[in-house]
């Protein structure tokens, strides 16, 4: 149970959604995934906090041999101290963001390797860091290259682009298949993120493809359209019978809006046909099973919502649903751990020791639900 780790995931996709935007191309995604993993192979947060805590160290130093030179006085003593402790700690952040700098270099030689292992092209990596390389040219403000965290725009893409053009797969283009899934996963985003506007806009080349009618199928169903949105999806199925997505799309809709009998078919025919085994359509389907208040299937919403927690145990929303589940079996204990595991995964730590304080005493030593009790109570949340 590793939060930081959770927050690292979350980090990844808040920077490519937030950061970058939901409109970048397939290469341009896969670029930025292959940089940030290549932070995160490389050990860079960890190391950045060590360095950190080595700056602050000295820091203080800096302060103490200033505060020093003060405290001698004589001529110009106060001047002096002064200049000692501003000059240290401006040469300190100057060292971290040089460390910073080097690191940024690293992940983007790691990338470009990480891309060649998987033969794909960095061009998209690189056409990313020339665009915000446009930015700051334009931005109007004149850049100290010593007070910035990332290497300079122009060095950078010189040193990238030598990089990604020996890569003999620099001018290799996207399968269709992988694009059309691209183009739908950025479809579904920006639909739930309302913004209709940039909906049309993003497809306004091809307004009548599958990836356009997904995008505007969920944005009608989030609009209370599901009547309107269902058949579009059926339609999308049709085209594409094994896209497991489509059917997790139509379970979704139909449970939405309270059909939750009738949404089971559509998760179960999802799971069936989704290679990667993901968490989220069993605990989704666990979701169904449970609103459709039979008893009856209780105990089968939770067998699939564990399921799904074992495939990706840092799902909140699962543990959230894993609580009621108990809760509806006369489980209090069980529903106060899932409960705990929920707050934890959300990051609301105080919340989660105190569910787990009272929940570990009822619950038998040495069973996972005890040990993941513990290990919350042992936990301490870092305050930097």
């Amino acid at each position: 149970m590793t939060p930081p780790a959770h927050r690292q995931l979350q980090r990844v996709i808040r920077i490519i959604v937030e950061e970058y935007g939901a409109g970048l191309a397939y290469q341009e995604i896969i670029g930025v995934l292959a940089h940030e993993t290549g932070h995160i192979t490389g050990g860079h947060q960890l190391r950045f906090r060590d360095r950190m805590n080595q700056a602050n160290v000295l820091g203080a130093m800096a302060m103490i041999l200033g505060a020093g030179a003060i405290a001698l006085g004589g001529r110009g003593g106060g001047q002096a101290g002064q200049a000692i402790a501003l000059g240290g700690q401006s040469a300190i952040i100057r060292d971290l963001l040089a460390y910073r700098r080097s690191e940024e270099a690293a992940a983007d030689n790691a990338a470009v390797t990480l891309l060649n292992a998987t033969k794909q092209s960095a061009r998209g990596m690189l056409k990313t860091f020339e665009r915000f390389g446009r930015d700051l040219l334009f931005s109007g403000s004149r850049v100290d290259p010593y007070l910035q965290s990332h290497p300079m725009p122009r060095d950078r893409i010189e040193l990238l682009e030598e990089l990604a053009r020996k890569s003999p797969y620099f001018d290799k283009l996207d399968p269709p298949q992988l694009q059309l899934r691209h183009d739908m996963a950025r479809a579904k985003i920006v639909a739930y993120e309302g913004n209709g506007g940039e909906l049309a806009s993003m497809f306004r080349k091809d307004p009548r493809g599958p990836a356009a009618r997904y995008g505007l199928a969920i944005a009608l169903f989030l609009q209370g359209s599901t009547d309107d949105a269902l058949p579009m999806i059926d339609k999308l199925i049709s085209e594409q019978p094994k896209n497991a997505y489509l059917y997790e799309m139509r379970g979704e809709m139909l449970l939405r809006s309270a059909r939750a009998n009738d949404a089971l078919a559509d998760f179960r025919k999802a799971i069936s046909l989704d290679r990667y085994k993901s968490g989220l359509l069993r605990v989704s389907l666990g979701h169904a099973l449970l609103e459709t208040r039979d008893p009856k299937l209780l105990g089968k919403a939770i067998t699939e919502i564990k399921a799904g927690l074992a495939r990706d145990p840092t799902s909140p929303d699962g543990y959230g649903l894993l609580a009621r589940a108990y809760g509806a079996v006369g489980e209090p204990d069980l529903a106060r751990a899932a409960a705990a595991q929920e707050a934890y995964y959300a990051l609301r730590f105080k919340d989660a020791k105190q569910l787990a304080h009272y929940a570990q005493p009822k619950l038998k030593r040495g069973t996972p639900e005890w040990l993941r009790m513990q290990d919350i109570l042992d936990y301490k949340p870092d305050k930097k």
